[in-house]
């Protein structure tokens, strides 16, 4: 009888991140971050986590911005959480 192959699991490395950013990262899940286009906060925080460093670029990785209101609200949550270094 034949040999089975060894079974092999990877598990991406997650980077440590405090117990108040998990926290926060959990509650942006429920959280609008796009009202027009239906994207949550939690992208974006996720976007400006993985180095955007404008609203054009948020933009340009989450999608927002392109909705009815011309990003009039999504673009001062943005601005403000890249400002605050709230991400």
């Amino acid at each position: 009888m034949g040999k089975r192959a060894a079974r092999v699991t990877s598990r991406k490395e997650t980077p440590k991140v405090s117990l108040e950013k998990r926290e926060a990262l959990i509650k942006a899940n429920y959280q609008p971050g796009c009202i027009c286009k239906g994207i949550k906060l939690v992208k974006i925080m996720k976007a400006i986590d993985s180095g955007a460093k404008s609203f054009k670029e948020v933009a340009k990785v989450t999608g927002i911005g392109s909705g009815s209101c011309e990003s009039k609200r999504c673009g001062e949550k943005v601005e403000s959480l890249l400002k605050d270094g709230k991400s």
